[in-house]
Parts: C-alpha cells; sequence; structure tokens
C-alpha cells in the first residue's frame, strides 16, 4: 500500500476461499450481527482488514474492523453468549483500526471465553487481533504470524524528469507534502516513515506480549510465519483443531 496519510499496510495477499458456512449448519443470526450456534457467537475476520470498506473494497472481499467490533462489542454484551468465536481467515490489513479491534477482543476475553481459530490464514493485522484471545487454534495448513510493519514510497521523479513534467511542491516547509507523487524522496522524508514503522511495530509487539505472555515476541516478530504444528511450536497457537472442535 502507498504511504499517504502513512496508513501503512501490513503484508498483503489473498485469503483462502471460506467454507464457513457449510460447515456451522446450526447457525442463526445474532441480534448483534454475529452467527449464533447454541451459545457461541460466531464472528468472522475473513478476507484484507481495512478500518472502513469503499464499494470496491467491499467487492473484493474485504472487512472492516469497525463492523467487526460492533459484533464483538455487542456479543459481550449478550447474556446469551458464552463463548465469542473469531473464525479468522485473513492476510492482515491496515495498521488504522487494528488496535482498536484488538483492545475490544481483549475486553471480551476478560469476561468471557473467546477462542480465535485460524482457518488458513492468520497473518499480521489479524495475527495482532487473535493473539488477544484466550485461546488461539488454528488448522493444520494454517499460516500464522507475520509480525511486522511496512510502507510503501515510491519514488517517481526519475519518470515524470523523463516525460517532460515537473512536479513543485508548495508548502509550509519541514515534512508537509513530501512524498508527493513526482517530486524528489528525501531522506528526511524516509526516515520519518521509519519512525512512524517503528513506532507501529513496537505497539504491535506489546499487544502480542500482553495476550501471550508466555512468548518471546522478539523471538517471532521477524516477518516469518508459521504453519499449523509449527505455528504452536513457536508458541503463537496453544494447538491444532478443526472448526469442529
Amino acid at each position: 500500500g502507498r504511504a499517504e496519510g502513512l496508513l501503512e499496510q501490513f503484508e498483503s495477499g489473498m485469503p483462502g476461499e471460506s467454507v464457513l458456512g457449510a460447515v456451522i449448519d446450526d447457525e442463526k443470526r445474532g441480534q448483534g450481527g454475529y452467527g449464533l450456534t447454541g451459545s457461541t457467537a460466531v464472528i468472522r475476520v475473513s478476507g484484507p482488514m481495512l478500518k472502513v470498506l469503499s464499494c470496491e473494497d467491499w467487492m473484493m472481499g474485504g472487512l472492516s474492523t469497525v463492523d467487526v467490533r460492533r459484533q464483538v462489542r455487542a456479543a459481550t454484551k449478550d447474556p446469551a453468549v458464552e463463548t465469542i468465536l473469531l473464525v479468522i481467515d485473513s492476510p492482515g490489513g491496515q495498521v488504522a483500526g487494528t488496535h482498536e479491534l484488538a483492545h475490544d477482543v481483549a475486553e471480551a476475553a476478560k469476561v468471557k471465553r473467546v477462542v480465535a481459530h485460524i482457518e488458513d490464514f492468520g497473518c499480521s493485522a489479524a495475527y495482532w487481533v487473535a493473539s488477544q484471545a484466550t485461546e488461539v487454534t488454528c488448522n493444520a495448513t494454517a499460516m500464522v504470524g507475520s509480525i511486522g510493519v511496512y510502507g510503501v514510497v515510491y519514488d517517481a521523479k526519475a519518470y515524470y524528469d523523463k516525460v517532460g513534467v515537473t512536479v513543485h511542491l508548495v508548502s509550509s516547509g519541514g515534512l508537509k507534502g513530501q512524498g508527493v507523487e513526482g517530486t524528489q524522496v528525501s531522506e528526511e522524508y524516509l526516515e520519518a516513515c521509519q519512525a512512524n514503522v517503528d513506532a507501529f511495530f513496537e505497539q504491535f509487539k506489546a499487544a502480542v506480549s500482553a495476550g501471550r505472555p508466555g512468548l518471546d515476541v522478539d523471538a517471532v516478530a521477524t516477518g516469518a510465519v508459521w504453519i499449523g504444528q509449527a505455528a504452536v511450536d513457536a508458541g503463537l497457537v496453544d494447538r491444532v483443531a478443526v472448526l469442529d472442535d
């Protein structure tokens, strides 16, 4: 994703197609928008995570962290719900909105059992959220981890020069307006972007440390991904399971 506004995206990728509707046969729709099977609220976290979805994002299968937060809060307050099951199949997404969703999951886990089941993908921002649950499970082929943050800054000045276009930046000074397409990307701007990525990264690690207190976060916060049992062995997941479990 572009670094405009410094809303850096977590590692991207396309999640596998979910078959959850075929698995939970007796699921009904709770008043809070979540699925309800017995006393378990089923909340899907599927697709790239964005704070607010555009029409295009929705058509591409993205999810709004604001919508998921509403469901988590409603399920937490619902006296008929004993367990909240987060069914996660996501490669991650934007920094914006992730901290707030993870916080709501952590708050829910203080009063109810919250299980995060990773089905195929639980990476980056999705793992940030999963780590706040009471228990984390994954299927045998799930890809888990990718703890880290990145941003992309494009320097298109050479291209603009080649086609004969000069971009003049008129700003109040300092970093204001730096990074505009067609202008020279300065070292000062890159350093500022790096500082922001580092700050996001520290928040990510702090949240995982709080949610998984026995985990050596620095050892796994390399951007690497673990599959199935390897994620259990690394301490990212409690056990391998299928959704029916």
